[in-house]
């Protein structure tokens, strides 16, 4: 019942039996990533897993796994998403941009290894997914002012690729478009950085787009001035 997820507590019996089931092999291990996936969701639980040494271990290997299958991928990915978008913040992190530096430590390891995930030869579920992911994780970075240039940087260094290659559909595309020009609002420093590296990007996206995508490009292309 989500309706009590701000208020209903995450049990210590609950976090054993999640940390022991992330540790299932296989298809055994797609339910355990998807119950891990909504959990993100609830207040106490993502406060909890999150902040979890060994859930982080967890996570980044599935996600570096060579043998993983699209599905483990997806998930993963998915994880990640909602951890960065839900995982509670400090006042020095909101207000001051200081982030604990275990937490953009284990964010940057995440993002290192989902670089294969944007790669045109990935299932495309894996690699909108991974568009989301590292969306979310400019949006963090932009809207606390997080103090993590470097993270940043190795961001945007994975979004660009596909978007020169213009390999990729329209939700992926609309992530991808969005990451990188509101990386570039960051700081004019990390602007001045990827703005030589995308000049090529308007004339690579094209076809049939959404229009989500059109106005991802436009605001993107206002950003550069390209």
């Amino acid at each position: 019942n989500t309706s009590k997820y701000h208020s209903s507590n995450f049990t210590s019996d609950e976090r054993t039996f999640i940390v022991s089931a992330l540790q299932w092999k296989g298809k055994d291990l797609l339910p355990a990533l998807d119950a891990l996936r909504v959990l993100m969701q609830h207040a106490d639980a993502v406060k909890t897993l999150s902040e979890d040494p060994k859930v982080r271990e967890l996570l980044l290997a599935h996600l570096g796994d060579p043998a993983a299958t699209k599905h483990q991928l997806m998930l993963s990915l998915r994880v990640l998403a909602n951890l960065v978008a839900r995982r509670p913040r400090a006042d020095q992190e909101r207000k001051q941009g200081e982030a604990p530096q275990d937490v953009v430590q284990f964010i940057s390891a995440a993002v290192a290894a989902c670089t294969r995930c944007v790669d045109t030869k990935a299932d495309l579920p894996v690699r909108t997914a991974a568009s989301v992911f590292l969306s979310n994780t400019i949006c963090w970075i932009g809207m606390n002012k997080v103090k993590a240039d470097a993270l940043t940087r190795s961001i945007v260094d994975v979004c660009i690729p596909p978007l020169v290659s213009g390999g990729g559909k329209s939700n992926m595309l609309y992530y991808l478009l969005v990451a990188t020009a509101s990386a570039a609002r960051i700081k004019p420093e990390i602007k001045a950085y990827i703005a030589p590296k995308v000049t090529g990007v308007p004339a690579a996206v094209k076809g049939e787009l959404t229009q989500s995508v059109v106005e991802a490009l436009a605001d993107f292309r206002k950003v550069f001035g390209i």
